[in-house]
């Protein structure tokens, strides 16, 4: 295939080998290349690999920073308050 032909999320999703869901979301804030009544949106497979190598740079930086889950945002805000506790017991007296 070509990187100007014109692809539908389901057709995507076998090409590329992912889930219609990972290709939809990322192209949610993607346009579609071509709209027509009653057929479904069309992507370019060079917009579609632009917009998942988007999505992965995403996923990336937000497993990076740590805040991939609400139990990391936790852990660290508990190991915060510890590492204060000396410190405000210390300003209390």
């Amino acid at each position: 295939m070509n990187d100007d032909d014109l692809v539908s999320r389901d057709h995507a999703s076998r090409l590329f080998k992912c889930d219609t869901r990972t290709i939809k979301a990322a192209l949610a804030d993607t346009p579609p290349d071509e709209a027509e009544p009653g057929k479904p949106k069309c992507w370019r497979l060079s917009t579609i690999n632009a917009a998942l190598d988007q999505r992965a740079v995403t996923h990336a930086n937000y497993i990076r920073d740590g805040s991939a889950s609400s139990t990391a945002s936790l852990t660290r805000a508990r190991t915060k308050l510890a590492r204060n506790k000396p410190r405000l017991a210390e300003l209390q007296r």
